[in-house]
């Protein structure tokens, strides 16, 4: 599988489970019913949200894993230099990396060797950051996540508006108690597709890298 196909198959499977989430809580309120209101959907709006929010998140983690992962191999490989050098300058500079070169050592350093470790250390640390510690799909959770792998996030007002509205969603659903205004269905639906859209460029902006 190429790079492009991993990229488009992980997007997919988001589109898929969207759908999917979709179908089973609010479709059956949409278009919206004047006769319908929040006492017969708030709660399936909620779950709504809340499910597409852990599937957004899980979206950007793995694709930011694969494209740090896929351009250390390349760089491995000696394939693709160009096209990746961005990504691993971004790598290093984020978690501020340097070279230690060893004054003791008496046998002649290689360059390669001195490189290696460093986007060792740096692929550990990443992937602990998307595959251990909690994020959310917020601008500020996204860019430590993207940024780091070279990937520059839409300056789409209205997407990113309703990426920061999906995200508050969910933490108001997800943690108080206290009653609140619910989406409805129609608001619930049309924040998520503004998601897919910010997904689709980064699956776009990912695949780039690899061309």
């Amino acid at each position: 599988m190429t790079e492009k196909e991993k990229f488009e198959a992980l997007y997919r499977a988001l589109k898929d489970e969207i759908n999917e989430l979709e179908k089973q809580f609010i479709e059956a309120f949409i278009p919206a019913d004047p006769n319908v209101g929040p006492d017969q959907y708030g709660h399936l709006v909620k779950a709504y949200c809340i499910l597409c929010h852990a599937a957004f998140e899980e979206y950007f983690e793995e694709l930011a894993f694969e494209v740090m992962n896929l351009t250390i191999k390349h760089w491995f490989n000696k394939t693709n230099k160009v096209k990746s050098t961005e990504t691993l300058i971004t790598l290093v500079c984020y978690y501020g990396l340097k070279l230690e070169i060893d004054d003791n050592d008496s046998q002649p350093d290689l360059v390669f060797d001195y490189l290696r470790n460093l986007f060792k250390e740096a692929q550990q640390k990443f992937s602990k950051y998307t595959k251990v510690e909690n994020h959310g799909i917020s601008i500020k959770y996204l860019k430590k996540l993207l940024l780091p792998v070279a990937i520059d996030i839409k300056r789409d007002a209205i997407l990113l508006n309703s990426l920061q509205q999906l995200a508050s969603e969910r933490g108001a659903y997800a943690h108080k108690r206290v009653s609140q205004k619910i989406l409805t269905p129609d608001d619930a639906k049309n924040i998520v597709e503004d998601c897919l859209k910010l997904c689709e460029d980064v699956k776009e902006k990912a695949i780039a890298q690899f061309q």
